[in-house]
């Protein structure tokens, strides 16, 4: 009967550990992909506002296009 209780306390408390791990490691993964997410976000945001502003000024669409990398369907679209 003691070895029993014995084996499903080391379970209990073996299974509890493993969870609060998994769910460290999980939440660690999850912010740093958050942090990776926002920043390529925010990347695209700048490269869209950047773009807007040479179409602006006249410069030309394909050179837009190569030093941002926004299409010129896309840069239409701001247009609006």
């Amino acid at each position: 009967k003691g070895l029993k209780k014995g084996i499903e306390k080391g379970l209990e408390k073996g299974l509890e550990e493993g969870i609060e791990k998994g769910m460290k490691q999980g939440l660690e993964k999850g912010l740093e992909q958050g942090i990776e997410q926002g920043i390529e976000q925010g990347s695209l945001e700048t490269k869209r506002e950047t773009a807007k502003k040479m179409f602006e000024k006249g410069i030309d669409h394909h050179l837009i296009y190569e030093i941002t990398g926004i299409s010129i369907e896309e840069l239409n679209l701001q247009r609006d």
